[in-house]
């Protein structure tokens, strides 16, 4: 499906607002007096766009125009080029920027349960929502899901692990609103969770526990009960 504007349009069009956590690869564009979402692949490298790029956006493309009509779901307005696709734009908010202890809107966690069902009954598993930049919520508290680019359709070898993690992200954000009725804060930097999936922040008291066990007596003490000599 074609958009309804060229590549020149993109280059000449007035910016729109910003989208707050987006991609550099996602641009609101004002264009034919509206604004439109544009996924654009034209300032990366051209090795990956040409071998990559565009294999995957071609792909994401098929699948949002299989997924037309879903409410919850960007409706795909046309390929401008091999570079770029078309989006209807939508207010919202990504979930992982919304603010820490903000309360959950009532009929948010019903809200992403129904898109996502309705997604996976149009045969498409998006595999990505773990990651809450990819849900926004609307001012009326709906649910909307963004970047289908590692989403895969049925008969995929993915797509019934891809299908469960996705029921998995909703069940997550069901336990947030029974248990906390909040969102939890913005996710931790990368280099916070590498370091804490290598147990790194905990270094000083595993350094410290080593030196109490090589201290002669150190089992003895710990087989008695007693606390160990530091």
């Amino acid at each position: 499906m074609k958009a309804p504007f060229s590549r020149d349009d993109l280059e000449t069009a007035s910016p729109g607002e910003g989208l707050p956590g987006c991609t550099a690869d996602l641009r609101v564009l004002r264009l034919g007096g509206r604004r439109v979402a544009v996924k654009d692949l034209g300032r990366r490298n051209r090795a990956w766009r040409s071998l990559v790029g565009r294999v995957l956006l071609a792909r994401e493309a098929r699948l949002l125009a299989r997924l037309r009509g879903v409410e919850g779901v960007p409706a795909l307005l046309g390929r401008v080029d091999p570079d770029a696709i078309a989006l209807e734009h939508v207010e919202g908010v990504p979930l992982a920027l919304h603010a820490p202890g903000r309360t959950v809107p009532p009929g948010f966690p019903a809200s992403l349960a129904a898109v996502v069902r309705a997604m996976h009954d149009r045969g498409v598993a998006h595999g990505d929502l773990s990651n809450r930049r990819n849900i926004l919520v609307t001012p009326g508290g709906r649910a909307f899901l963004v970047d289908f680019g590692l989403a895969v359709s049925r008969g995929s070898p993915l797509f019934e692990v891809f299908r469960g993690l996705d029921l998995r992200a909703v069940a997550k954000c069901a336990a947030w609103h029974a248990v906390a009725g909040r969102f939890p804060g913005p996710p931790r930097p990368l280099a916070h969770r590498l370091a804490r999936r290598l147990k790194l922040l905990n270094l000083p008291h595993r350094v410290a526990k080593a030196r109490r066990k090589a201290l002669p007596g150190y089992k003895a003490d710990v087989l008695r009960g007693l606390p160990s000599r530091v």
